[in-house]
C-alpha cells in the first residue's frame, strides 16, 4: 500500500496538476460572455479544460528533462521526479508521448481555430523549453502570452468575441505574476550568481521591482477601462477587490519572497483566498443576477 501511495505521489508531482487551475482561463470568454450557465458549452469547455490540462503536463515532463541537470542543482527542484531520478528519461519520454496523444485526440472535434491556437500554444512551450527561457525579458513575455493563448482558446471554442481590454488585463496580470515568480527566483538562488537558471544572471532585483510596478499599474488601468467599457455600471466596484488582491500579492512578495509558486499562494494565503472569492461571487451577481 505504501508503494502504491509513494508512486501516485511520484505521478502527481510528475504532471503537476496544481498548474492546471491555470488553465480555467479558457472558461473566461464564457463567464464575461454571459453564458456560463449552459450545460453544452460548459461540457465542451470540460473537454477543452482537460485537452489544455494533459497538453500541459506533457510539456512540463518535456521541460523537466531539458532541465534536468540544472534541477539537481536547484535547493528544491532537485526532489522533482525527473531530477532525482525516480522516472527514468525513456519513461519520461513515454508518459510524455501518451499525455499529448491524449489531449490531441481529445480536442479532433474542436473547431479549427481552436487546434490552431493549442498548436501555436504547443510549439511556443517547445521553444521556450529549449531556448527562449534563456533570453532575458522574451522569457517573462512569452510565458505571460501562454495566458493569453488559453483565453483565445475558449473564444475560439464558442466563438465569442472577447474584449481588448480584458486581453491587455490578462497579459499584464499575467506579466506581474511572471516577474513576481523572477524576483522570487532571483533572491532564493542568488541573484546575478544563480547557475541553476541561467537567465537569471541577466537580471536584476531593482529591474524586477520596476517591472512589478508597472504590470501592477498596467493592470488596474487596464481592468478599470474593461469594467468602464461594458454594460454593467456596478461592475465597477470590483476594481476595490482587484486592488486589495494585487496589493495583497504585492505584500506577500516583497515581506515573505514567496511569489515563486502563484498556484500555492492562491491556495494558501486566506486573504487572497476571500479577495477571489468575493470577486468571484460579485462578478456572478451583477452578470448573471443583477
Amino acid at each position: 500500500m505504501n508503494i502504491i501511495m509513494h508512486q501516485l505521489i511520484d505521478y502527481w508531482e510528475l504532471l503537476r496538476p496544481r498548474h492546471w487551475v491555470k488553465n480555467l482561463l479558457i472558461f473566461a470568454p464564457l463567464v464575461f460572455g454571459g453564458n456560463i450557465l449552459d450545460f453544452q458549452s460548459l461540457l465542451l469547455g470540460g473537454r477543452l479544460f482537460l485537452s489544455f490540462s494533459l497538453l500541459a503536463s506533457s510539456i512540463y515532463i518535456i521541460n523537466d528533462l531539458a532541465d534536468r541537470d540544472f534541477d539537481k542543482l536547484h535547493p528544491k527542484k532537485r526532489n522533482r521526479p525527473i531530477a532525482s531520478e525516480r522516472f527514468s528519461m525513456r519513461e519520461s519520454i513515454f508518459i510524455s508521448i501518451i499525455l499529448l496523444v491524449t489531449a490531441l485526440t481529445l480536442s479532433l472535434s474542436f473547431p479549427l481555430k481552436t487546434l490552431i491556437v493549442l498548436g501555436i500554444y504547443l510549439v511556443a512551450n517547445l521553444l521556450y523549453s529549449f531556448w527562449l527561457k534563456y533570453i532575458v525579458i522574451v522569457d517573462i513575455f512569452l510565458v505571460a502570452s501562454l495566458y493569453l493563448l488559453r483565453i483565445f482558446a475558449g473564444g475560439e471554442l464558442w466563438n465569442i468575441s472577447i474584449s481588448h481590454w480584458l486581453i491587455l488585463c490578462t497579459f499584464f496580470l499575467a506579466l506581474f505574476l511572471i516577474s513576481a515568480k523572477r524576483r522570487s527566483e532571483f533572491c532564493s538562488l542568488g541573484g546575478e550568481q544563480a547557475t541553476t537558471r541561467k537567465v537569471m544572471q541577466f537580471y536584476n532585483k531593482d529591474f524586477l521591482d520596476h517591472i512589478l510596478t508597472i504590470t501592477t499599474t498596467a493592470s488596474l488601468v487596464t481592468y478599470s477601462l474593461y469594467v468602464i467599457s461594458v454594460d454593467k455600471p456596478y461592475l465597477l466596484y470590483s476594481l476595490f477587490l482587484v486592488s486589495f488582491g494585487l496589493f495583497r500579492y504585492l505584500y506577500l512578495i516583497y515581506r515573505y519572497n514567496i511569489g515563486q509558486s502563484p498556484e500555492l499562494i492562491l491556495f494558501t494565503d486566506i486573504w487572497l483566498i476571500i479577495a477571489v472569492i468575493a470577486w468571484s461571487f460579485y462578478t456572478a451577481f451583477i452578470f448573471y443576477l443583477f
